[in-house]
């Protein structure tokens, strides 16, 4: 009976266990978190019990852990208090009291690079900004951390054999200072080796447009990286695989790619529906089919509509490489696209509406040809995309004066002297060159880079146009972030074009309305204000008579303050307008505020605007989606 008894209490004495709590006090973060992090790893378990015999263990190894915790950030003298206390039946508080006393200090530091990458910019700019120079407190995680940072700016740039040859720490803890001695030996440059492809999608020709780089190329990771993206870009593929066979020991060491590529599907189908103020309800639906053979051509065709002046369009595009230059292709278009417009008057610039003359809708249709040379900048890690084409346009428009118009503009539409103002029909043929350069990095808040557009183009009698003109266009949108929480972005351009200018005068109740009419065809006339222009004012409608004009000016400064983790506020100042005649500038302003906020379809930007030239200075609220470099 006692053997059963005793038998019985054991377990139940056993399965009850003491708790353990800590209070560390004296030190903050980041030293904070780790002492807490390597002390409470000793936590009670099971059936503990403390009992006198364990007080000495569980202070000594909590005092241990702690001063082993405070090593890494440079303190190797620490005064450290420990009291246990029991603050109920089974809980046991230990207070860990610590003065973390002088920290070790760098008394120097030599940090060197040796090998072929010896003069890399990017281990040049590691080395010049290394954190722990003489005077600053000796922190070995930040040590560590900056170590491997190295060996990867050194593999991402081609020297996969990087290693430290001498990486020491002398600590002399009586004088409490430190000397550091890092030498990395970057080795040789790798270079890319053979690409190999295994696919029956396309001619191997067509996969020589692809790669940024050849073989012979420095390796680099970001290259190898943008050769994945482009393989995808195409268009041609569904399934990518780029193996790397790195043959490091032979003089020079090269890194073979093994592409592996497959195309499941051949048509794509998109649509989408969207809302701004600038467009209204706007929708969209798109139709690619890539390739279309083993050239590796393809044909993009897409339609749309736009709530703001009723737009319609359909394009088609259709592209093939060239087989005899390498990253160029032949280009063919055609698009078709209506519209309504008014023609309107002010009689005063600071008016802050039109006086509505006639209305009606403008048509035009175009075909283009020409050919896209893909440029490398920068090595291959930025591209140019120039293209050399020749334009077809046929436009049409017919105005019909407003059922409220006086008579006089009524009569006008049948008076020869304004002959081609309400309705005309004419063809032009231009030859033109135009670029567009995007740098892009980077998502949601942290977005930076730049995007630069430009173009030229003429269009003569002499080959069949029937209206002469030219037009140089340029335009340049910048980001840059200023630390963590700070954007700043940056818009401009200028366009310029040769063209007539018919200046007419229309007596209407006795009172004399001039009219500034561009004979641009309707497709290459400027047009500014609205949310991705000049805010503060209506979309596009910064022109001579709402038509649009030859020349434009703007330019735009926004500073962005991150808030929270996907929002962000902003504050804008922008000017600029689209007009005739240079002297007759009168470039508008406008100021304001907004919000934006990072979703994972892209930045929804909310803005209120003032427009500082019109009479009243109203406000007006613009609301678009994606990024501004775009």
């Amino acid at each position: 009976m006692r053997f059963l008894c005793l038998a019985w209490l054991v377990p139940a004495c056993l399965a009850h266990a003491d708790k353990l709590t800590y209070a560390i006090s004296g030190v903050q973060e980041p030293l904070l978190g780790n002492v807490k992090a390597h002390v409470e790893q000793f936590s009670l378990t099971g059936t503990t019990r403390i009992s006198a015999w364990r007080f000495r263990e569980i202070t000594e190894n909590a005092e241990r852990r702690a001063r082993d915790a405070l090593k890494p950030y440079g303190y190797y003298e620490p005064d450290i208090d420990s009291t246990l206390t029991q603050t109920g039946p089974d809980d046991w508080r230990l207070a860990i009291r610590i003065a973390a006393g002088e920290p070790i200090r760098v008394r120097d530091a030599r940090i060197d690079i040796r090998g072929a990458g010896k003069d890399t910019a990017n281990l040049r700019e590691w080395q010049k900004t290394w954190p722990l120079s003489a005077g600053r407190i000796l922190n070995q995680r930040v040590w560590e951390q900056r170590k491997q940072a190295a060996l990867d700016i050194a593999a991402t740039s081609g020297f996969l054999k990087a290693e430290f040859v001498t990486h020491d720490i002398t600590i002399d803890v009586e004088q409490s200072s430190a000397s550091l001695a890092l030498v990395l030996d970057t080795g040789p440059q790798v270079l890319f080796g053979e690409i190999g492809y295994d696919q029956d999608v396309v001619e191997p020709w067509v996969l020589e447009n692809i790669p940024r780089f050849e073989p012979g190329t420095p390796y680099n990771a970001e290259l190898l990286a943008q050769y994945r993206l482009d393989l995808w870009r195409s268009g041609n593929f569904t399934d990518i695989e780029v193996r790397e066979e790195r043959k490091l020991g032979q003089s020079p060491p090269v890194v073979d790619l093994h592409t592996t590529l497959k195309a499941s599907t051949r048509n794509t189908w998109q649509g989408s529906l969207g809302y701004g103020t600038d467009t209204g309800v706007r929708t969209q639906g798109a139709y690619s089919r890539r390739p279309l053979s083993s050239r590796g051509d393809r044909i993009d065709i897409g339609t749309g509509y736009r709530e703001i002046d009723d737009e319609m369009s359909l394009r088609g595009d259709y592209r093939v490489p060239r087989r005899s230059a390498k990253r160029q292709f032949w280009t063919a278009s055609a698009a078709f696209r209506s519209e309504h417009q008014d023609l309107e008057f002010k009689r005063a610039d600071s008016d802050g509406d039109f006086i509505k003359l006639a209305n009606g809708q403008v048509d035009d249709l175009e075909a283009r040809i020409g050919r896209l040379n893909v440029r490398d900048r920068k090595q291959g890690f930025q591209q140019v995309f120039e293209t050399m084409y020749v334009q077809y346009l046929r436009e049409s428009f017919s105005y019909a004066p407003r059922l409220d118009a006086p008579p006089e503009v009524a009569a006008a539409a049948d008076d020869p002297l304004f002959s081609g103002l309400f309705r005309n029909t004419v063809s032009s043929l231009a030859v033109g060159i135009e670029w567009d350069w995007p740098v892009i990095r980077g998502n949601a808040f942290g977005t930076e880079g730049h995007r630069e557009r430009a173009w030229l183009f003429t269009a003569r009698g002499a080959w069949g146009s029937e209206r002469d003109f030219t037009q140089a266009y340029f335009s340049s949108r910048r980001s840059y972030l200023l630390g963590d929480r700070w954007k700043l972005l940056l818009r401009g351009e200028v366009g310029w074009s040769d063209a007539e200018v018919r200046n007419l005068v229309l007596d209407v109740g006795g009172e004399a309305l001039s009219l500034s009419l561009t004979q641009l065809p309707d497709t290459y006339r400027f047009k500014a204000g609205g949310g991705s222009s000049v805010r503060g004012y209506p979309f596009e409608q910064l022109s001579n008579n709402d038509v649009g004009s030859n020349n434009i000016v703007t330019a735009a400064a926004e500073i962005e303050m991150k808030i929270a983790e996907n929002w962000s506020v902003a504050a804008f100042a922008d000017i600029g307008n689209a007009f005739n005649d240079w002297d007759e500038a009168n470039l508008r302003k406008g100021v304001g505020i907004g919000v934006r906020w990072y979703t994972i379809a892209g930045a929804v930007r909310v803005d209120i605007a003032q427009a500082v030239d019109v009479a009243g200075r109203p406000w007006r609220i613009h609301f678009t989606m994606g990024s501004p470099l775009l």
